[in-house]
This record gives C-alpha cells, structure tokens and sequence, in this order.
C-alpha cells in the first residue's frame, strides 16, 4: 500500500519565559501550570491535515509527538515548537 507523502512545513522555534532552556522542566515546582510543549498551527494547516489533538513531526534528525494548538499567528506552511524540547 503506498501512502502519500506528508507536506513539508518549515519549523521554527519559539522562546517560551517559563521554560528557560529546558532547565526548569525537572522541577515540578516550576514545570506546573498548562503544557508549553505545544506545535502551533495556522488553523487551516490544522484542518486541512486533520490535525486534533497531537502531531507527528519528523525531520532528519529527530521526530517527536506534540499536542496541536491552532493559532492564526502563524503562516500557512509553517508550525513552531518551543526551544529546549
């Protein structure tokens, strides 16, 4: 069975000031509150790939699982996960 490739998007990185750099996710007392770990998405990106809750994404170094956030912040064809992840 062949399946169609998945589109490519272009990845960036984001700062987010609670993370520090991957640093501060091994203390609980500073890792609480919602999940920062977040790949956003132009809500039409989302959609079109029907993305819901969690997104793979692979490049050629790495892949990871990440739950989706729709943000129209973003350009089509581009999603962003936070450094030190």
């Amino acid at each position: 069975v062949k399946t169609a490739a998945a589109p490519a998007f272009s990845l960036i990185g984001r700062r987010d000031v609670r993370s520090g750099n991957s640093w501060m996710h091994n203390l609980p007392i500073l890792a609480k509150g919602p999940d920062r770990c977040t790949l956003l998405v132009h809500p039409e990106d989302a959609e079109r790939l029907g993305l819901t809750e969690f997104a793979r994404v692979k490049s050629a170094v790495g892949e990871l699982v990440a739950r989706v956030e729709r943000s129209a912040d973003m350009s089509l064809g581009v999603v962003s996960l936070p450094h030190g992840w």
